[in-house]
């Protein structure tokens, strides 16, 4: 028994002695939303200051001094959570804490906590982007982003949208923002050749489904625009792609169809009728009799008209089906998808049709090991409608063949080419006809391979290298009929024309990185840092060949063109080199502060200067973390941040790779009859980077327990060293090169507020999303302080915003003789139109291209099953220069052209009268409708941009179905549009010019998304 009780005391003891050790703890830490590990979560001993911060995988490792044995985990955005330990190892779920402003803010280059974080951005999830009707991910941007603005210049399905982040900060290069995908800086735009002129773009970037797409990250401040350096200036637009999630795998499927129709607002043409009562008064008021009228202009006219607006337009169709399959284990995810997308154009002969294949794939392969391969892969078919200014083009016809005049089949029934006299047209091109034979097709194939290694070196070390390949490939074909318009006019033999051409352009990304976060013993010190090089490289290479004559019409290739009409090709390529750091540092989660330096180098620019240094430091602070916060109850969340930094831009856009190099030319130069070379290009060893220099402020809140929460902004953005062309001595063989020479300023406010108006418990809820931005854009400094001058509409000068128009001023109708009448310098008039334009004291400025304020509203509400949101949008402050208007309202210059619904409507014919128009004479009344004020309208617009009905399945009658839900929904884009703009839509792009646009389109689709 003695020796019994001497075993249990030793037990004992051992026991007590072994729990009054310290203890190693480990653990992991994850979301509860979306069951990933978090980073930099603190891990504190309760009552201690021992503790830990989670490293990239959410694992932790600590020492438990004896006597202790409660662990909490605190992260902002995330609620506090406390832990017994029982074990030695502790994994906790954190929640989200709707009180704060946690966003995760992607940057490209890795994540940031929002509550961290000095950036300012603006985050569009896919729950804001998916089924829609829309082709381009830009247009469904629009007005969803505080500081965004996106302008659709044509209602061309696949077409390429102008977008600008807080202003126009360059003059000459491009002033559109960075994209990148998946970490990947990748080209946008236009890659089709158009060898052909027809008019329309085109943007690879409409190749990307946007149901693919997990969210769109906006970056505008100095601290995210700074780390991509010289090529950050102009906003930096982050797209994240759908990627597979641990636990089992989920299938989803969504199918949409529904049909489009041209929206034109207040324009609209005359009918047969009016044109005809129309133009029989214009002949009475310039002395024509009656009988001379009736001889002109008998009643039986109106027996045989044409509505041109009926033919030219038509409603369309779309129709898109996805398939989504994603899941995993704890150690490998997946993700794959399968799209089609058409829409077919509200133009005859213009559509757009996209395939799409994507796999993501990431594997853990080891503890200390993460790889992961992704293939983004698209294929588009579109053809094109020809632009407004081309003769075949349906919306030139539209507004130039009269309805009265203007008929287009012949006696027999048969339809006009368009080239015979008795057509009366004014394009000598019939579209009935031409617009069935002759076609501009494009083919575009986008593949972005992108694989990467991540490996663990400690706990506080992490080497990542990621590979990236982006293949583009863009091929065209233009035919022209012979016995059509353009195809006449091909060659003397009018034996009919074919064009094609392809670009294919290649980017390879190289980014090898160092990161991690780590604490001092004091765990309220956080860090987190990165250090980054990166190399990318561009070749483009393009051919074009044109071929007339065809042997066999049928047959449309270059090889049965009986005559070669030229071949051209071109190369071009550029490369950047790279090198990053970043640090950031948080005390106590409350004050935060950042830096990053980037050095950049880049083959585009002068021997002198190919590399340049740019920076950024930022500051936070978490004010309601504050001891003099706790006690106060209207604030649940209330943050400070700001930042300053440096860019650059350092995309030359129309102006090639090549502006600082010395270059030739051998087109079109010849010696003794021999080919030859000539210099082209002066170039500039000195040329360097447009500088941006940008300061942030802003103030992040919540009131209401997190009910009303708000972000407040404001920035001041200074692009300097802007690469303008100034005079050169001629003895240099040039008049003119590129220097870094010009300034602008960019500034202005942005307001984002979300609220949750009501959450009843009976399951009605109703939210609202606001954002406004203002920006006021001005030149400040040109090359001598002259003014550039843009031909007879605009103008660049100090003081004034980019895109000012420069016109002569309209100062209406004489009321003695009807005739048009323009200001002079001096504030006298004068019917001299000539004159005036002549002579640029004359001219005036007359507003800006630009908008000045931007808001997007949608309000959704839910009750029980069902869904309602709505969207509206509005541009305002912008002005636009109707040369549409200008044609078709034009008192008589263009006689038998269509004319615009209101040209009848108050126009001069008696001495006396004032009116709105001036007397219409056949053939013009002293140049009335040339360029000046008199076309410069308002284009500010208030748009119901998206308008969604849906109905959840309840999840017992899913169930019963073998289905994880199942929602039908409808969606109606763009239904109304408020404005006083006269033409076809207010919307004109970025240079403010309307010129016979390509309508944009009303659709409403239905769908339904079912999940498995």
């Amino acid at each position: 028994m003695k020796k019994l009780l001497q075993s249990l005391f030793i037990l004992m003891f051992v026991a007590f002695t072994a729990m009054a050790q310290d203890r190693t703890i480990t653990g992991t830490v994850t979301s509860q939303d979306d069951k990933l590990p978090i980073p930099g979560v603190t891990v504190k001993v309760k009552g201690t200051q021992a503790g830990a911060v989670t490293d990239s995988n959410g694992k932790y490792t600590l020492t438990l001094p004896s006597g202790s044995s409660v662990l909490e985990f605190s992260y902002i955005g995330f609620i506090t959570q406390s832990k017994i330990v029982n074990s030695s190892n502790v994994n906790i779920t954190l929640v989200p804490d709707n009180n704060q402003l946690s966003e995760v803010i992607v940057t490209g280059y890795g994540n940031q906590t929002k509550g961290k974080s000095a950036i300012s951005s603006a985050r569009v999830d896919a729950k804001d982007i998916q089924n829609t009707s829309i082709t381009n991910v830009n247009d469904v941007l629009q007005g969803k982003a505080a500081g965004l603005t996106v302008m659709t210049a044509s209602g061309q399905p696949g077409s390429q949208s102008n977008v600008r982040v807080r202003g126009v900060g360059s003059i000459t290069a491009s002033a559109a923002p960075l994209y990148v995908l998946d970490g990947i800086i990748i080209p946008t735009g236009q890659f089709a050749q158009d060898p052909s002129a027809i008019g329309q773009t085109n943007d690879v970037l409409s190749n990307l489904n946007a149901n693919d797409i997990e969210s769109v990250t906006v970056l505008k401040d100095a601290s995210a625009l700074a780390l991509y350096g010289s090529r950050g200036a102009n906003g930096v637009i982050v797209i994240t792609t759908k990627k597979g999630k641990s636990g089992e795998s989920k299938i989803n499927f969504s199918a949409q169809v529904g049909s489009t129709k041209p929206s034109f607002g207040n324009w609209g043409m005359m009918n047969a009728d009016q044109v005809y009562n129309y133009e029989r008064s214009v002949l009475a008021l310039n002395g024509q009799t009656p009988a001379q009228i009736n001889a002109a202009y008998p009643a039986s006219m109106l027996n045989q008209t044409f509505d041109w607006v009926d033919a030219a337009f038509k409603n369309g169709s779309t129709q898109g089906y996805d398939l989504g399959i994603s899941g995993g284990s704890e150690k490998t995810t997946h993700a794959l998808s399968l799209g089609y997308f058409k829409q077919d154009g509200t133009v005859p002969n213009s559509s757009f049709e996209r395939m799409n294949a994507n796999l993501n794939i990431e594997n853990q392969a080891k503890e200390w090991l993460k790889v992961g391969l992704s293939f983004n892969t698209s294929f588009s078919n579109t053809n094109n409608a020809d632009g407004g200014g081309f003769y075949s083009s349906p919306i030139l016809s539209t507004l130039t063949n009269s309805p009265l005049h203007v008929y287009p089949y012949k006696p027999d029934g048969s339809l006009f080419t368009g080239s015979e006299a008795e057509y009366g047209g004014f394009t000598g091109d019939n579209f009935l006809y031409s617009n069935q034979l002759n076609y501009n097709k494009l083919k575009q194939f986008r593949g972005i391979g992108r694989g990467f290694a991540e490996i663990k070196a400690t706990k506080w070390l992490n080497i990542k290298q990621t590979v990236a390949i982006d293949l583009i490939n863009s091929a065209s074909k233009n035919y022209f009929d012979p016995t059509t318009g353009n195809g006449l006019g091909a060659t003397p033999d009018k034996s009919g024309e074919l064009i094609q051409a392809q670009n294919n352009v290649y980017t390879f990304t190289s980014q090898s990185s160092l990161f991690g976060n780590f604490s001092l013993k004091d765990t309220r010190h956080q860090f987190d840092y990165l250090l980054l090089t990166e190399y990318q490289r561009n070749n483009a290479s393009n051919f074009s060949a044109d071929g007339l004559g065809s042997v066999d019409q049928k047959l449309q290739e270059l090889g049965t063109f009986g005559t070669p009409n030229g071949v051209a090709g071109s190369q071009a390529e550029y490369s950047f080199l790279s090198y990053l750091g970043q640090l950031n540092y948080t005390f106590d989660n409350k004050y935060s502060l950042t830096t990053s330096v980037r050095r950049d180098g880049s083959s585009r620019f002068g021997a002198n200067n190919r590399y340049a240094t740019f920076y950024s430091v930022g500051g936070s602070w978490k004010i309601i973390s504050e001891e003099f916060m706790k006690d106060q109850k209207v604030f649940s969340d209330l943050r400070l941040r700001s930042s300053y930094g440096t860019s650059g831009n350092a995309d030359f856009g129309a102006l090639g790779n090549y502006v600082a190099q010395q270059l030739y030319t051998y087109s079109g130069v010849t010696y003794n009859g021999s080919g030859g070379s000539a210099p082209s290009t002066p170039g500039n060893p000195n040329l360097t980077w447009e500088k941006n220099k940008q300061f942030d402020v802003g103030l992040e809140a919540a009131v209401f327990n997190g009910r009303l929460r708000g972000t407040f902004d404001f920035y001041n953005r200074v692009s300097d060293d802007l690469l303008l062309s100034v005079p050169v001595s001629r003895t240099s063989g040039f008049n003119t090169t590129f220097m870094n020479v010009g300034s602008v300023y960019n500034r202005g406010f942005e307001t984002t507020l979300n609220s949750i108006n009501v959450d009843s418990k009976g399951g009605f809820k109703w939210t609202t999303d606001f954002n406004f931005s203002y920006n006021k854009n001005k030149v400040t400094k040109l090359y001598g302080g002259k003014d550039i001058i843009g031909g007879t509409l605009g103008i660049t000068r100090e003081g004034e915003s980019l895109g000012s128009w420069f016109l002569p001023v309209w100062a209406g109708v004489d009321p003695n003789n009807g005739d048009p009448l323009w200001y002079l310098a001096d504030g006298k008039t004068t019917t001299n139109s000539y004159s005036i334009a002549s002579r640029t004291e004359n001219r005036k400025v007359a507003g800006s291209a630009l908008p000045k304020y931007n808001l997007g509203l949608n309000n959704s509400f839910s009750y029980k099953g069902f869904d309602f949101s709505f969207f509206f949008y509005a541009s305002l402050g912008a002005k636009v220069y109707d040369q549409t208007l200008s044609n078709i309202d034009s008192d008589g210059l263009r006689w038998q052209w269509g004319y615009y619904k209101d040209a009848g409507d108050n126009f001069w014919t008696t001495p006396g009268q004032n009116a709105d128009r001036p007397k219409p004479v056949s053939g013009g009344n002293k140049n009335s409708a040339s360029a000046s004020t008199r076309w410069i309208e308002n284009n500010n617009f208030l748009r119901l941009r998206n308008v969604t009905l849906g109905y959840n399945l309840p999840s017992k009658v899913a169930e019963k179905l073998k289905l994880s839900s199942l929602k039908v929904f409808v969606t109606g884009v763009n239904l109304l549009t408020i404005t006083d703009y006269k033409g076809v839509d207010p919307e004109v792009g970025v240079t403010g010019n309307d010129v016979f646009k390509y309508p944009i389109n009303k659709s409403i689709t239905a769908g339904v998304n079912i999940s498995l």
